[in-house]
């Protein structure tokens, strides 16, 4: 007798849906138990941690050398790091003065005057107080020349 073609495929497809179960079957039958175990060791893993300061000393010490060690490693990228950044502070305040310059220039001269103008009054305040003319002292405010008994500046009008 002969077997029909769509039969023989039928048969086909069932012997090979039966291999992919067995195949499958085999494969729980293998990995559960992995899993059992893993899961085993892991909740006795826990346990000891939560019972044994050793083991917990011993864990803590290792993660403090493997830190250590991550920290040595990074020694170099942190020193490449900070010649990086020196180096785009250092372009970037050249480029701020370079475009400030005219700015800078007048204040830095604005700045000379104020200490010329200083240095002129406290030069005609020492030369008036060796003369011995009239007794003065200085604003502790704004530095201006002041009688002596005065209670306010005559040119900022701070109390002394």
């Amino acid at each position: 007798m002969e077997n029909n073609p769509f039969e023989i495929i039928t048969q086909q497809v069932q012997e090979n849906d039966q291999k992919i179960e067995h195949d499958n079957r085999g494969a729980f039958d293998i990995i559960f138990p992995i899993v059992l175990i893993i899961f085993v060791l892991v909740f006795l893993g826990a346990c000891v941690m939560s019972f044994s300061s050793k083991f917990r000393g011993k864990m803590l010490s290792r993660q403090v050398k493997s830190l250590k060690h991550m920290v040595d490693e990074s020694a170099d990228d942190i020193e490449a790091l900070s010649a990086t950044l020196g180096g785009v502070s250092a372009r970037t305040r050249k480029k701020i003065l370079d475009e400030n310059e005219d700015i800078l220039a007048d204040v830095t001269q604005r700045e000379a005057n104020i200490k010329k103008g200083y240095v002129k009054t406290m030069a005609k305040a020492v030369k008036e107080g060796f003369s011995g003319d009239e007794a003065t002292a200085f604003c502790k405010h704004c530095g201006a020349m002041i009688d002596e008994d005065s209670t306010f500046c005559k040119k900022c009008g701070k109390k002394q």
